[in-house]
């Protein structure tokens, strides 16, 4: 087997894995729902079928065991129960970490399998103490031979007196259906009038196609006992090429069975409509034999397939390293096509400026081309934190459901690798500190169970994501008396709640009584404010003792190129996101109102308070006669912002700030402009919040 295909099938067994995962998650809430055990059957059968196909034979015969348990509760013999989600998740586990280590089976892992096949065989078929189980291979991946699936033919005609002997075909057929899934077909031509009939007598025969990973010898095994009273020829079904377009024809499977001779399949072939009909109305071979190499023809045309999905794909996976170099190239595309336009425009050419604005619309759908394939949604990233929240709040002896909304909104890849490991935090916290015991929630007027809700929003050029619980709150006094403490606090003046909660943010602030192996050591709400102002979003707290605590954090869609409106201040050049703009607006420095928080415009009735950005620059002198004012919407509240000139729109790479600079308030980043000038990307939230605060100004 090639390790290419090896490769393609780790990377669709951890999708399906992750996908095994989430239904296991949701049958836990649902255990009635017969579409989420046919959803983790299938997802079982893929892994197994394609498993062995790519020489993983223990992974494969591992994953057969938990497919039978499985198939008794779709087909209705036994019921989900919580045991049996547990088994499912172990197993899942325990598959992942087969993946990772190329089905070698070390003792630790032997050891796990046995664990778990002893809690599973009391589900399956095979119940008791007399079966051992599968025993998985312990030697090192190269020396793994594997026996991949392979399909048989048998033809089983007993004797007409086999009954005499006690003798039940059915048992045959039931010990060939623990090999392996099996078809078979029944022929009934011999079987005499009604009152002919002896009872005692067995008048039918079969054809049975089987699909099993056992060998030839295997099944020859089953019928030892009764070879002497009946006629068995068991053969290995050639599948010719599997990547042919077309399997045997009818008339092929035919002849190589013995059902027809190739003198007739010639006289019949003269004929030329449909092969099967001619064979039917010839009356040469009985309609059961016909149907049974249909039967067979589809079987094998179906496996073929599955192994041609393995290896060809309507979609391709690429790196994330491709994709960044991609995105790296198109933003220096960018720059460079600024530059042409700003050569056009200085030179007056007509020529060259068509040119520009024509490779313009070609760079922005490349970019928007290249943006796409790096948005993805959440909901694969919100998918992995059921099982953390499921398995600590049964750690704790919570009960805790977590509920999530948004799962489509797209985010760029980049972002989301980064977001996960504060998500991760700031749920382990809501189960720590915010949801309380089910006995002291009940004490309070609440349901036993709480609820941590994920939410997922696009808003205004940003994804807002919202971590809300309904638990106990955080009180602020505690909080300022932790503070006070830890002297972190400039006076004993106590401030507002909403303040004081920002001290929650502060390196190794905690309030946990004892530490646990969840939280309690005063490392994370900083680093988390961090990772997240690293990505250029922000982080808001709110909480209502008694209600709960929401978090909600702001995030760009995407780290790498923007639209932005360029615009001038002083001798600088500013760069606002074209996402919150609204509208701009020229006017006279005389038609601002003022009040006593500061100057006013107004627009259509409405007064808006204006910034200068003149006075985040430190030029209050040196704000003109006219001006023009850009209206923003940030946070559903209107601004706007004082400029000397609108520059126009512009597509904005971004570039991070250095070390040195990152501590800038109100700037996200910094972009190159088309005159080799470097313009500075305003982080609006935050400059509205320093304008609030008049000593920062």
């Amino acid at each position: 087997m090639s390790l290419d295909l090896q490769a393609i099938f780790i990377e669709e067994a951890t999708y399906l894995l992750e996908d095994l995962e989430e239904a296991f998650l949701e049958l836990e809430s649902a255990p009635d729902d017969m579409e989420l055990v046919a959803r983790i059957f299938r997802a079982m059968h893929t892994i197994k079928g394609s498993g062995s196909m790519c020489s993983f034979p223990n992974l494969s015969a591992f994953t057969h065991e938990f497919e039978t348990a499985f198939d008794r509760v779709r087909n209705g013999d036994i019921k989900i129960t919580k045991e049996l989600i547990e088994i499912g998740l172990d197993s899942h586990g325990f598959i992942g970490r087969m993946v990772k280590t190329l089905d070698h089976v070390n003792p630790s892992l032997r050891e796990e399998s046995k664990n778990i096949l002893s809690r599973l065989h009391k589900y399956s078929p095979k119940e008791g103490a007399d079966n051992p189980g599968i025993e998985l291979d312990l030697s090192a991946p190269d020396e793994v031979v594997s026996l991949d699936w392979a399909h048989y033919r048998i033809r089983f005609t007993p004797n007409p007196g086999i009954f005499k002997y006690a003798i039940d075909p059915i048992t045959i057929f039931k010990s060939l259906a623990e090999l392996g899934e099996v078809c078979n077909v029944a022929y009934i031509k011999d079987i005499p009038d009604l009152f002919e009939i002896n009872e005692f007598a067995c008048y039918m025969s079969w054809e049975i196609i089987i699909s099993t990973q056992d060998s030839r010898d295997k099944l020859v095994e089953l019928f030892e006992f009764v070879e002497d009273d009946c006629e068995v020829n068991v053969e290995m079904i050639n599948q010719e090429n599997d990547f042919d377009d077309d399997y045997k024809r009818l008339g092929d499977i035919l002849l190589e069975r013995g059902d027809l001779t190739k003198e007739q399949v010639s006289q019949l072939f003269e004929k030329k409509p449909l092969v099967g009909e001619i064979i039917e109305e010839s009356g040469l071979v009985p309609k059961e034999k016909i149907d049974s190499a249909l039967l067979e023809q589809e079987l094998v045309r179906s496996d073929r397939e599955q192994k041609k999905q393995i290896v060809t794909n309507d979609s391709i996976r690429v790196s994330s390293a491709r994709l960044e170099m991609q995105m790296d190239l198109v933003g220096e595309l960018v720059i460079s096509l600024a530059s042409l336009h700003q050569l056009a425009v200085d030179r007056g050419d007509v020529k060259l400026n068509a040119i520009s604005e024509d490779l313009e619309h070609l760079v922005t759908s490349i970019r928007d081309n290249v943006l796409g394939i790096r948005m993805l949604p959440i909901g694969g990233t919100f998918s992995k934190f059921r099982r953390l929240v499921r398995d600590l709040s049964s750690e704790q002896g919570k009960q805790i459901e977590m509920v999530t909304y948004g799962a489509e909104t797209e985010l760029d890849k980049t972002v989301i690798d980064q977001l996960s490991d504060p998500l991760v935090h700031l749920i382990r916290n809501s189960l720590d500190h915010g949801i309380e015991l089910p006995e002291e929630r009940a004490a309070n007027g609440k349901t036993e169970k709480g609820f941590i809700t994920l939410t997922a929003k696009h808003s205004q050029g940003h994804v807002l994501i919202e971590i809300k619980d309904d638990g106990k709150g955080i009180d602020p006094d505690i909080i300022w008396k932790k503070s006070q403490e830890k002297s972190l606090t400039n006076g004993d003046e106590r401030p507002s709640d909403k303040e004081i909660l920002q001290y929650i943010f502060a390196p190794g602030f905690s309030t946990a009584e004892a530490i646990t192996n969840i939280s309690g050591r005063g490392v994370g709400m900083d680093v988390v404010k961090r990772s997240i102002e690293s990505l250029r979003g922000s982080i808001i707290l709110e909480s209502v003792l008694g209600e709960g605590t929401t978090i909600t954090l702001q995030l760009p869609l995407t780290l790498a190129i923007i639209e932005g409106l360029l615009v001038e201040v002083g001798n600088e050049s500013l760069v606002i996101p074209l996402a919150m703009v609204v509208e701009c607006v020229e006017t006279k420095k005389s038609q601002l109102e003022s009040s006593r928080k500061g100057q006013l415009i107004r627009v259509r009735n409405s007064l808006i308070p204006c910034l200068p950005l003149q006075n985040w620059l430190g030029n209050q002198t040196h704000i003109p006669e006219n001006i023009q004012i850009i209206i923003v919407n940030i946070d559903d509240e209107q601004y706007g912002l004082i400029v000397n000139d609108v520059i126009g729109q512009q597509q904005i790479v971004i570039k991070s700030l250095g070390s040195i600079y990152q501590s800038i308030e109100g700037v996200s980043g910094a972009t190159i402009l088309g005159d080799g000038a470097v313009a500075l990307i305003l982080d609006l939230p935050q400059i509205v919040k320093l304008f609030q605060v008049t000593e920062q100004v």
